[in-house]
């Protein structure tokens, strides 16, 4: 009878799992900036009721998360147009073979490589390989595209979930937190847990934002410093490609230093490339632990950055979450464990 007590719960649990695991993103993101904004909350349930204090944190979402995360993406194409615009009129045209070739017999090399370089046959190489990465370039970009224009449908109906997770969370969360704490045996330390997942979830949100937030404003600065067009544009791409660990800045930096060394601007090349490795690229270190800990959260650089990579490669963006908080259960877990006596191990 236990048996079939237990397959049933077990049942039941896997076939909650399997439906809600679409929408894993949504409540991934829902519960981070839930725990995010609870302080503003908890003051808000002061002066207002439940539904109403919820229906007032999701306009906040919208107006501070949303809205800019949209209307940035409406911006991008326009923008992008208007930089390329300016970068011909600066004189900054597309890498040819040509240039390319001049580059390299410029370039410190050994007499015997400079001969070689200057000889016809390597022009016409270049020229047919210059060729293939054009084609290919288009071919990636508008494939790109094709499939941003089709993930608009999917973008809306996650936005759409999102929002509906976020809303019920803040009205009811407490209700169901209590739930599940009253399910688990409280020997289990399900509350331990919870608590210190919901103190990480919020150190990651403002550690994360905050330092993707930083890096833009920083890469925006050089840029306008070094007086690069659409330096508001690069600050975003930066902002968001940070998400990435490590290397994530790099692909807006790193394509305008080859170009501008390509085009004879080794000065601005030099600068921008040394910026980018020590400035933009290493303040990550020191902002994201930082942050991280100032909201309250004891996460190590160790488990946001391991957690963050491993992440990303799982399960995507929503990875760079989800992955440094199941290392921090497994720290939990190995404390947990830690505290317990061998025979209640046993």
């Amino acid at each position: 009878m236990i048996f079939f007590a237990y397959s049933g719960i077990f049942a039941i649990i896997l076939l909650v799992t399997y439906i809600c695991l679409p929408f894993l993103p949504a409540f991934v993101w829902a519960f981070i900036i839930y725990q995010a904004g609870h302080p503003l909350q908890q003051r808000l349930l002061r002066h207002v009721s439940p539904v109403q204090a919820s229906l007032l944190m999701l306009f906040i979402v919208v107006i501070t998360i949303i809205v800019p995360i949209s209307l940035l993406g409406g911006q991008l194409v326009i923008e992008a147009s208007t930089a390329y615009q300016q970068l011909e009129e600066q004189g900054f045209t597309a890498p040819s073979a040509e240039s390319l070739r001049q580059l390299l017999l410029n370039s410190p090399l050994p007499a015997p490589l400079r001969d070689y370089l200057s000889g016809d046959s390597l022009k016409e190489t270049l020229l047919v390989h210059t060729a293939e990465l054009g084609k290919t370039l288009v071919s990636v970009a508008s494939a790109f595209l094709t499939r941003a224009v089709i993930n608009i449908g999917s973008f809306l109906f996650s936005v759409i979930a999102f929002l509906f997770i976020y809303f019920c969370v803040c009205n009811n969360g407490s209700g169901w937190y209590q739930k599940i704490l009253k399910a688990v045996p409280r020997e289990y330390g399900l509350d331990t847990l919870l608590s210190r997942l919901a103190s990480a979830a919020s150190g990651l949100f403002w550690g994360v934002a905050g330092t993707c937030l930083v890096q833009g404003v920083v890469g925006g600065i050089i840029f306008l410093f070094l007086g690069l067009p659409s330096p508001l544009l690069i600050a975003a791409l930066i902002s968001f490609c940070a998400l990435v660990p490590v290397i994530g800045t790099a692909i807006i930096w790193l394509p305008f230093v080859l170009w501008l060394a390509i085009n004879g601007a080794w000065a601005k090349a030099l600068i921008l490339a040394l910026c980018g490795v020590f400035v933009i690229g290493s303040i990550d270190n020191i902002t994201r632990p930082l942050l991280t800990k100032v909201s309250g959260a004891q996460l190590s650089t160790l488990t946001v950055t391991l957690g963050a990579i491993g992440g990303l490669t799982a399960f995507g963006l929503t990875g760079l979450v989800i992955g440094p908080l199941v290392i921090e259960s497994f720290s939990w877990l190995l404390d947990r464990l830690g505290q317990l006596a061998p025979e209640e191990i046993a």
